[in-house]
């Protein structure tokens, strides 16, 4: 039983540390011109904030909260959605889902202690092990492509 399961787990997914999570050091700028506390979401690819009231309804699991761009220009300012968190169903962990189909979790106990103190929470990439181990994406041919072939 105890094999069964660790088959499964380690077949699932893979995590890897991509980014992290903290306090923004200054308020942004919400879509009314309202300055807002936020949390920073830094990752390869760009830096996201999430409002802090709204984290806090997340973990304790009563709504979603919101993933923001963020633009910079003598103040931060928040300018679109583009991704959802939410509370996992353990509930030992936030999983955030961005509109570009990438999907992130953190740790429920990193995140309060980076809401509570000026402390960073690593954020970890939830990739399919096919995609760790680099394998070309399996694609279809059409029946004119593969005539072509022979």
């Amino acid at each position: 039983m105890l094999i069964i399961r660790l088959l499964i787990v380690t077949m699932g997914t893979n995590i890897a540390t991509v980014g992290y999570i903290r306090r923004s050091r200054t308020t942004a700028l919400d879509e009314n011109g309202v300055p807002i506390e936020v949390l920073e979401l830094h990752l390869p690819s760009s830096t996201y904030a999430i409002r802090s009231d709204e984290i806090r309804s997340a973990l304790r699991g009563s709504f979603s909260a919101r993933v923001f761009h963020i633009k910079r220009n003598w103040h931060t300012y928040l300018c679109g959605t583009f991704g959802i968190c939410s509370l996992s169903p353990s509930k030992r962990a936030i999983n955030l889902t961005l509109f570009d189909s990438t999907q992130y979790t953190i740790s429920v106990a990193s995140l309060k202690s980076a809401l509570s103190s000026s402390r960073y929470a690593p954020v970890a990439s939830l990739t399919r092990e096919s995609a760790s181990l680099n394998q070309p994406p399996v694609r279809s041919m059409r029946h004119s492509e593969v005539q072509m072939a022979y």
